[in-house]
């Protein structure tokens, strides 16, 4: 009897959050603000994935691997810098 009502569950927020993601998208788009809110999120998201994933496996990372992806994301940082100061 649970079994259904947690897949019933889960549909239910997966059909209601499909439009909230259309618009967060169709905004982070739109507004350069709330983009770059979006965008600071995501590499706080995927630093602390990385960390906690480093913490929990550290013989499945190499620490040039970390560098690397470190790298991109400061390169990311001084692209977007350079694009507003263009701008």
């Amino acid at each position: 009897m649970v079994l259904p009502l947690v897949k019933l569950g889960s549909l239910a927020f997966r059909t209601l959050s499909k439009p909230i993601a259309g618009r967060l998208k169709h905004h982070a788009g739109v507004h350069p603000k709330f983009r770059g809110f979006i965008i600071g999120l995501a590499q706080v998201t995927l630093a602390s994935a990385i960390l906690s994933a480093c913490e929990t496996r550290p013989y499945a990372f190499d620490p040039l691997f970390l560098c690397d992806v470190w790298i991109a994301a400061y390169v990311r940082d001084v692209d977007d810098e350079m694009l507003k100061s263009k701008a």
